[in-house]
């Protein structure tokens, strides 16, 4: 996702629905984690 500053991040979710419910998003382990760390920032 694009933010109005020109950042990017991306999410990694546990499903083939891309957030869709039930699905949990993922942190760097792979496993089920809170908002903050399972953003992860794209450097351009």
């Amino acid at each position: 996702m694009t933010q109005r500053d020109g950042s990017s991040y991306v999410r990694v979710y546990n499903g083939p629905g891309g957030g869709a419910p039930g699905e949990q998003p993922l942190n760097s382990s792979g496993k089920p984690g809170s908002r903050r760390d399972s953003h992860f920032i794209l450097l351009p």
